[in-house]
């Protein structure tokens, strides 16, 4: 078709429509994309999870830098629990938090009371209502591992509390090592099936035999209630295997079974988390309720926990296993400060050699 225009002649252009998809060629692309994602989604998660395993392992750095620090406050490292005249005690955690900049937190469980008052520190219905407020409203990030599926707070007797996703080490059994008396026993108190735990040869052990409990209970009640509260911890001259050769910290971040299969917590804190400490009860000391702390009896990366009460709560297992949900192994601060992965795979004499701190053998750097 021709036009006239200003008395000439041009050819009309053509219209050229695009050509439009089809639906086989839309399904193809979509194909291709499905692939691509398919293909980089395993390589950002496993990016996440180095990240979140980095950030696990720089919290168990500034607990051991914190201990450290307390080292430095005290001359020696803090003790396993702290323990006075009431029947539950402040746990290790509880003892470093001036050095984690909790001051504050520090503060509002008096610690000065340990002696002077029969205050549980508000670890259950006994304890006042401004430390169980205290206690609820605590968060702190540098106690749990970001890699961990167990929720980080836990509903409890009086409102709430954070679950500590790290525990310390008491020690491990020793007799096979030329020690005089076992100091890590292994027995079942009377009145309970709770597993008793004396263990006194890691470098946070329960700070004090029965005796020395009520020599301490004497003087601080000689001296109007204001009795030793950080007297009881280990000295580096006691580590006489060297601090790089023990374990003190390590992560419990993933779940455990009971002895039924059923999901459990298996946190050593228990049901009370990370600030409780040991228990005394009547003529038993320290009745086997080591919360916040563990002896390396059963091997890395074992789920399995007692189940100690209806709740289904794992609270009073003095032997919950270390493990971590970034693989075969976990990670541990040592005496030093530094932290390292131990696999699952590790000679089991050999970790057991690594929680005690003066066994005299070699170990290494496993």
């Amino acid at each position: 078709m021709l036009y006239q225009r200003s008395g000439t002649t041009r050819p009309v252009a053509k219209q050229i429509r695009p050509a439009a998809s089809t639906l086989i060629e839309l399904l193809v692309v979509i194909a291709i994309i499905g692939v691509l994602v398919g293909l980089l989604l395993p390589a950002v998660q496993a990016a996440r999870e180095a990240a979140r395993r980095s950030s696990c392992g720089n919290n168990l750095k500034q607990l051991g830098l914190a201990m450290h620090s307390f080292l430095d406050a005290h001359q020696r490292f803090p003790p396993g629990s702290m323990l006075g005249k009431g029947q539950w005690g402040l746990s290790w955690i509880a003892a470093i938090l001036p050095q984690l900049e909790e001051e504050t937190m520090f503060g509002k469980l008096e610690v000065q009371t340990l002696w002077s008052t029969g205050d549980s520190l508000g670890m259950n219905n006994s304890g006042s209502t401004a430390k169980q407020a205290a206690l609820k409203g605590f968060r702190n990030p540098m106690l749990v591992c970001p890699s961990s599926p167990i929720p980080s707070v836990e509903a409890i007797s009086y409102g709430e509390s954070l679950r500590a996703s790290y525990a310390g080490i008491m020690g491990a059994s020793d007799t096979a090592w030329g020690a005089p008396s076992d100091r890590c026993p292994d027995s079942l108190i009377s009145h309970a099936v709770y597993d008793r735990c004396d263990c006194s040869n890691g470098v946070l052990p329960l700070p004090f035999d029965e005796a020395t409990y009520k020599s301490l209970k004497a003087a601080a009640d000689s001296n109007g209630g204001n009795g030793p509260v950080f007297n009881t911890g280990v000295k580096p001259a006691q580590i006489t295997d060297g601090l790089s050769h023990v374990l003190v910290i390590g992560e419990q971040s993933d779940w455990g079974v009971d002895a039924d299969g059923d999901q459990n917590e298996c946190l050593s804190g228990g049901q009370f988390g990370w600030a409780m400490g040991g228990f005394i009860h009547g003529n038993h000391f320290p009745n086997g309720q080591t919360h916040n702390l563990t002896r390396v009896e059963r091997t890395i990366g074992t789920r399995l926990c007692s189940k100690t009460n209806a709740s289904g709560r794992s609270n009073i297992d003095s032997k919950i296993a270390f493990r971590s949900a970034h693989g075969d192994g976990a990670q541990f601060a040592r005496a030093d400060g530094s932290v390292g992965w131990v696999a699952e795979s590790i000679n089991p004499t050999t970790y057991k050699l690594l929680a005690i701190r003066d066994d005299g053998q070699p170990t290494g750097n496993e």
